[in-house]
């Protein structure tokens, strides 16, 4: 599992997906570390189930993901 120091590349919060299958951007940004900080901390919580952070490699991090992170990078 990756850790918030070795996940420097950028990231995207990403919407549900659209009839296409399209998920729609949200905010975009210069780091893993700062989306997850974005999400966790100013994302309102209704919004955190339906959204996900996609980063460069095509890995999606919901919020089980990034608890599990940060319960042990912290």
């Amino acid at each position: 599992m990756p850790t918030l120091r070795e996940s420097a590349q950028r990231a995207a919060i990403v919407g549900g997906a659209d009839r296409d299958g399209v998920r729609s951007v949200r905010k975009e940004f210069r780091s893993f570390r700062a989306a997850a900080h974005y999400y966790l901390l100013k994302l309102p919580i209704e919004q955190r189930d339906a959204c996900c952070i996609a980063t460069a490699d095509g890995k999606r991090w919901r919020r089980s993901d990034l608890f599990q992170l940060f319960k042990y990078d912290l």
